[in-house]
């Protein structure tokens, strides 16, 4: 028999310990260093039952069912700039109305359906023949977004105004990864887009303290 993590669920290690997020109920679950270690264990290859017995619970709900997808870590390369603070002049032209248009459907789609079925409904739009590589093009659009964000008169958040810029990606015939990271000890959380090493939606400050636990 063979396992993998339940749908919805993803997560990443920080040192000895590690987050797992519950898209299904929204929720960021610290997994203890024994946990922790079990999931290590799982990866490697070792499935038994003291394997099982000492994965956590959360929710009351088992980590594992049956399929073949695994159960790997959300990785990401660390980020090593920002295109919002490189020194070049934007040269793609975003109107007014496809930056509204963008931040309007993420935000509605989140308030009407949620956190877990508005990421499905990302993954469904999302263009199946177009490579996430970093790009002088891709770049250009996100600097434009960043731009043109300051004149939509909705409040800032980090998960509208990422799904906004990867929508606004796609329709250029470009990709990039939109990653949720946790930090510990005080806990935050944030979401950014980001292909490469290369950060399209923050400075590189607002990034660097956060692990990946899920990517879109």
């Amino acid at each position: 028999m063979t396992y993998q993590l339940r749908p919805g669920l993803s997560f990443g290690f920080i040192g000895e310990r590690a987050v797992l997020l519950d898209l299904d109920i929204n929720r960021y679950f610290l997994i203890k260093a024994e946990a922790a270690q079990a999931l290590r264990d799982l990866i490697a290859g070792t499935i038994d039952a003291g394997t099982i017995r000492r994965l956590p619970r959360p929710g009351g709900r088992s980590l594992l069912v049956e399929g073949s997808n695994g159960f790997e870590p959300v990785e990401a390369a660390l980020p090593g700039s920002s295109v919002l603070e490189a020194e070049a002049r934007v040269s793609a032209h975003l109107p007014f109305h496809h930056a509204l248009r963008a931040q309007l459907e993420a935000s509605a789609s989140l308030r009407i359906l949620g956190i877990k079925r508005s990421i499905a409904a990302w993954r469904r739009a999302r263009p199946v023949d177009v490579g996430r590589q970093f790009s002088i093009e891709t770049a250009d659009h996100a600097r434009a977004f960043a731009l043109r964000r300051a004149d939509v008169p909705i409040q800032r958040s980090c998960v509208p105004d990422s799904l906004a810029l990867m929508r606004l990606l796609w329709r250029k015939g470009l990709d990039a990864d939109l990653y949720f990271g946790v930090r510990l000890d005080p806990f935050a959380a944030h979401c950014w887009v980001q292909a490469e090493d290369y950060l399209l939606s923050d400075p590189l400050a607002n990034v660097l303290s956060f692990t990946p636990v899920f990517r879109l």
